[in-house]
């Protein structure tokens, strides 16, 4: 059998190299070409967390469910269809729709709960003195808690620029108007009038009152 030339393989090995080459030509050409997005890439974690918190948003609504009177204007239509047991299909109806609401609707504030979807909002404080808008002055509040510096001090005691001053104590549902031997007690709310300018200095005070002893 005649064997192949020397040069037909020479060639088809410069083809294939060529070839090869002309490829790694095109894809580099293809990446410098190719746009590049100014957002970097978000991690996963972000990703993760959102996922979760919307897995755990479905679960909620999942477990919230239908209920109410739309369920039963629709049994109703059973009852108008000439069903067998139509009747049988609207109480079983009626029953589901009621357990579902005493059931799901009781225990929806603790699904969330365990599901981590509750925001702690804390109370709303009302301000025993109302000022006007045109006002400069600024009424802030300080609650006291038993392991903050001020706990058992008097109100000469406690540090505050010579423009502000404590305006009202509040002590459970009693509002005390401080003297300078007034002792300031845990659970205790301060409000103190300051200028809107010595915000600032006011807050500084606040600081240094919720250093822990």
């Amino acid at each position: 059998m005649p064997s192949s030339p020397r040069w037909a393989s020479s060639s088809c090995s410069a083809c294939s190299c060529s070839r090869a080459a002309r490829l790694r030509c095109s894809r580099r050409a293809r990446a410098r070409t190719r746009p590049r997005s100014d957002h970097p890439p978000r991690p996963r974690s972000s990703r993760r967390l959102r996922s979760a918190a919307s897995h755990a948003t479905s679960l909620l609504l999942g477990w919230a469910g239908l209920r109410g009177a739309v369920p039963i204007v629709l049994a109703t239509f059973v009852l108008s269809s000439n069903v067998p047991d139509e009747n049988t299909i609207f109480n079983a109806v009626f029953f589901i729709v009621l357990i579902s609401t005493i059931l799901q609707g009781t225990t929806l504030e603790w699904v969330a709960g365990r599901l981590g979807l509750l925001a702690a909002t804390p109370p709303a404080t009302e301000a025993p003195i109302e000022l006007g808008t045109r006002s400069n002055l600024a009424l802030v509040h300080f609650t006291v808690s038993p392991d903050h510096a001020i706990a058992g001090s008097a109100v000469r005691e406690l540090g505050l620029p010579r423009s502000a001053i404590v305006a009202v104590v509040e002590r459970g549902d009693v509002s005390i108007p401080p003297r300078g031997s007034t002792v300031i007690e845990p659970g205790d709310r301060l409000f103190v009038l300051a200028p809107r300018e010595r915000h600032a200095d006011v807050e500084d005070v606040f600081a240094r009152w919720r250093r822990r002893v």
